[in-house]
């Protein structure tokens, strides 16, 4: 095999699952650094990185790595450091690193290792779609304040209900609520908001002038079953269309999340 622009791309078989592996140059006669992506027996991903690295530049250090998932990308932050080239470089050195990302739902999803540079591509396979486990109460961490009551209800395709707890964009709160059927592991929901003079505290609540006006849509897709993000087109008057990542912060009583 030949060394193209620097980079390798090799897919092998091992202990029955496909790996997906990136490789990049060690130098001499060092084993180069490679990123291997599979899922383990339980339905896991995992990535890997191992081999020799360059000592100038930027040079990882070992720990935990860091990561986020945006969609079906997912990016590796490892700790690294500044290291000031010399003449002649200094050998490169061996490299070990491995992250868990849970069980993710099936699709095609794009890992950006930072340090050494590797991205790999990988599909995931047996773990179709949403189900009862995402109902409970979300929320966008660097938000809290506001959130999502969701609720899966029983049909086929499965219906997911949600409720927004938020405030109205000249402020005061606001209640949307929408439902919609779910496909593989989203959902796209029509919304409405809850409004009318009758809208007060018991006993002065009159359920005849309290009514549902049509908001817009909100679109939940999850990447497994403790995150996700909501996009949101709206209809309404300063609402407007936007995004938000999602995590779970409750998990009903009887419901697991594999």
């Amino acid at each position: 095999m030949k060394l193209r622009a620097g980079v390798l791309l090799v897919l092998s078989i091992a202990a029955g699952a496909v790996e997906a592996a990136t490789v990049i140059p060690g130098g001499g006669s060092n084993p180069p650094a490679v990123l291997v992506v599979y899922q383990n027996q339980s339905g896991q991903l995992i990535a890997e990185v191992s081999g020799y690295v360059p000592q100038c530049g930027l040079v990882p250090q070992p720990g935990d790595p860091a990561y986020t998932i945006q969609g079906t990308t997912i990016t590796v932050t490892q700790p690294s450091f500044a290291n000031t080239c010399t003449t002649p470089p200094p050998p490169p050195k061996y490299f070990y690193s491995v992250v868990n990302f849970g069980r993710l739902f099936d699709a095609t999803y794009t890992i950006d290792w930072n340090v050494p540079a590797l991205s790999q591509q990988y599909v995931v396979l047996g773990n179709p779609g949403a189900g009862a486990e995402l109902s409970g109460n979300w929320y966008d961490p660097a938000q809290g304040g506001h959130g999502f009551t969701l609720e899966v209800l029983p049909g086929t395709p499965p219906v997911l209900l949600a409720y927004w707890f938020v405030f109205q964009p000249g402020g005061g709160e606001a209640w949307i609520a929408g439902s919609g059927p779910i496909a593989n592991a989203s959902a796209t929901l029509s919304a409405y908001q809850i409004a009318g003079s009758g809208a007060k505290f018991p006993p002065h609540f009159d359920p005849a002038h309290v009514a549902g006006q049509p908001w817009g849509t909100l679109t939940f897709t999850f990447t497994d079953c403790n995150s996700g993000r909501v996009d949101w087109t709206s209809t309404a008057p300063g609402y407007g269309s936007g995004s938000l990542p999602l995590s779970r912060l409750t998990l009903p009583a009887g419901l697991a999340c594999p």
